[in-house]
């Protein structure tokens, strides 16, 4: 390819050593460690501060991550994390070192800009590289003697340094979106616990007249509280979708990734007991607890997570907000202390104690938060925008 030239990994990286430290050994330390759990979930690809990094209470003599070295995750339960990789960039700090289950690989200055590397790694092509070199059944693993043969088609060092600086600026603009995130999130957690500790009111009008106290309810006094099914259908390749406790997101949406699909026959007999409408109100029971999600324009089945039918008052439009408060948590914490299986049964959901202000407070209340909802939604548009940018540029600049 004209302007490329094409190397393997192991014609222009050398692999170094690697440490097979498990979590158990994570504590106050003087080094800390990469490890390929962190890289399947937690980190960035480039990490340009090791503070985000755990420490270890194992001393020795290591040989430490260098500044450029890439580190790639070796094994994985399932393809989408094996072969993952970080790029350490942290010139401060050389007590860092490649843990359990990584690959760690420094590469030649003279050909290499790590910076511009690591992108490679995030390619569609690499992916198709993995999947294939993967092996193992429960347990995913990707050999350096496989990876050392992973072909990377380099222009100068020049050219290198330019794309490299344009994605630095690109993964700050992304940082920065993402702080705006967080702390937006923090804010609305902040009024949350301040609006149902009563520490914050709503008055009626401007001249200062506070609304009536709130009441204490059972949820099954306010709310018509049901279940999904508690059979077992056989899925299909397409079909009809089902919702489980893992499709609620923790940011009040449904994941429609790796969704099951049943007959139409199971569906309508599923929704003949438990038909999901609009702005009823979807709640882990099993595995995932919580994660409340009011639902819009519905058309699936639910299995296995509890159901608050919506009311004529628009109840729902408050109660989706007090069940991510402090005062749900408390009581699942009491529920589930001391269980070994994550689960809440029906009427321990239906048992769920609420505090209930009047209607005209519940709708100040609503909006107040909704629009918090919305301010924080508008920021995380922009951040995917920004994420499908770098992907897009990735597959078209990197070769």
């Amino acid at each position: 390819m004209h302007g490329y030239t094409e190397y393997t990994i192991k014609q222009i990286g050398v692999f170094e050593k690697s440490y097979s430290f498990s979590r158990a050994s994570e504590g106050n330390g003087n080094f800390k460690h990469i490890h390929y759990g962190d890289i399947h979930t937690n980190l960035p690809a480039v990490i340009n501060n090791s503070n985000i990094l755990p420490p270890i209470t194992e001393e020795g003599v290591f040989v430490t991550v260098g500044y450029g070295d890439i580190l790639v995750a070796d094994a994985s339960e399932d393809y989408k994390d094996l072969g993952k990789a970080v790029c350490y960039l942290d010139e401060t700090d050389t007590s860092v070192i490649s843990g359990l289950h990584t690959i760690r690989i420094k590469f030649k200055k003279d050909k290499v800009v790590p910076e511009y590397l690591i992108n490679v790694f995030q390619t569609n092509r690499y992916r198709k590289f993995v999947w294939r070199m993967g092996t193992g059944v429960s347990v995913l693993g990707l050999s350096k003697s496989n990876l050392a043969n992973f072909p990377i088609f380099l222009p100068s060092l020049d050219v290198q340094k330019k794309v490299a600086s344009y994605f630095i600026q690109l993964n700050k603009k992304i940082k920065l979106q993402q702080e705006k995130i967080y702390w937006l999130k923090e804010q609305k957690k902040g009024f949350i616990q301040k609006i149902f500790s009563l520490e914050l009111r709503f008055k009626k009008n401007d001249l200062g007249s506070f609304f009536p106290n709130w009441e204490e309810r059972y949820l099954n006094e306010v709310s018509d509280v049901r279940d999904g099914t508690h059979d077992s259908p056989k899925y299909y390749p397409s079909g009809y979708p089902l919702i489980t406790s893992k499709n609620l997101n923790s940011n009040g949406t449904l994941n429609n990734n790796n969704l099951n699909y049943i007959s139409k026959e199971d569906f309508e007999k599923v929704n003949k007991r438990s038909l999901v409408e609009d702005n009823d109100i979807l709640f882990g029971m099993i595995g995932t607890i919580g994660n409340p999600v009011k639902v819009t324009h519905p058309n699936f089945a639910i299995k296995n997570v509890a159901l608050i039918k919506d009311n004529s008052d628009n109840f729902n439009n408050f109660l989706i907000h007090f069940l991510n408060s402090s005062h749900i948590e408390k009581q699942f914490n009491l529920l589930l202390a001391g269980g070994t299986q994550k689960f809440i049964g029906l009427n321990d959901i239906r048992n769920l104690k609420v505090l209930v202000p009047c209607k005209e407070e519940q709708e100040k209340i609503s909006k107040f938060l909704s629009l918090l909802d919305k301010k924080i939604f508008l920021q995380e548009q922009i951040l995917n925008s920004y994420k499908q940018q770098k992907r897009a540029l990735i597959q078209q600049m990197f070769i």
